[in-house]
């Protein structure tokens, strides 16, 4: 009898350890499998009915880095991509030349700021990455000079078409004020087609809604010894803090 108490007593222990662990395995392949309804979670379903676009920005958010491998990665020009997809690349490539005038038009942001002389906004060069089920990013590097780098890239929602996160790397942004970030939060709000909603009240970290439970960012962050870089974007709310860096002024 206590050689069998021996030999079970140390199995016990060992399985008190693995069975935990075996259990919360099982749980993130669950949860890694299970299609999340965000409208449902997190916002009312009015509110998820009359835009779209909020779960969609849910969505995107909590499935990041889902499709990140290199072979989602095409050069604009598309002759690296299978005949059957250029079409499709090719219609993704008008979506952002028409997202990115739209983002110019509302003052989001200027022409000199993404290296545009000012007529129709064309892309002709860059690299288009499916991140995953829901977004796109076109990122672009117009010149490289030791740290200096003049670049954007620009996140776009597949289905509702929108634009919701964009970094831009340029001596220009230095010339933005905090008053322009304010502006930049606004206008945000109004490509979005969320200015309805009634709630949004400006904070340390942006603008932000509790019906929507979303917050809108603006900040310029300083990488090194290269230009400043303007980075604006749209996401659930609580998951962005502005670590006490600021749109500051100028002057």
């Amino acid at each position: 009898m206590k050689r069998k108490t021996y030999i079970l007593l140390p199995i016990l222990f060992i399985l008190s350890f693995l069975l935990p662990m075996l259990v919360f395995t099982l749980q993130d392949w669950h949860d890694i499998q299970k299609d999340y309804h965000f409208d449902q979670i997190y916002i009312s379903s009015d509110i998820a009915k009359k835009y779209p676009v909020i779960s969609e920005i849910y969505a995107s958010f909590y499935t990041q880095g889902e499709n990140a491998e290199s072979d989602n990665q095409y050069l604009i020009d598309y002759s690296s991509a299978p005949l059957e997809d250029q079409e499709t690349y090719a219609d993704i490539k008008s979506l952002y030349e028409q997202e990115i005038s739209k983002l110019i038009d509302k003052s989001i942001i200027t022409n000199p700021l993404v290296n545009n002389d000012g007529n129709a906004y064309i892309i002709d060069f860059g690299i288009l990455t499916l991140r995953n089920r829901h977004l796109y990013n076109l990122s672009q590097i117009f010149s490289m000079e030791g740290n200096k780098v003049v670049s954007t890239s620009f996140d776009l929602l597949k289905e509702s078409k929108k634009i919701i996160a964009l970094d831009i790397s340029n001596e220009a942004v230095a010339l933005l004020t905090k008053d322009d970030g304010k502006e930049i939060m606004r206008s945000m709000i109004q490509y979005l087609g969320l200015e309805e909603i009634e709630d949004w009240s400006y904070t340390d970290n942006g603008y932000e809604s509790y019906i929507a439970k979303l917050q809108v960012y603006c900040e310029i962050r300083h990488y090194g010894n290269g230009y400043p870089t303007l980075e604006i974007g749209v996401i659930p709310l609580g998951q962005h803090s502005s670590y006490n860096v600021k749109i500051k002024s100028a002057g």
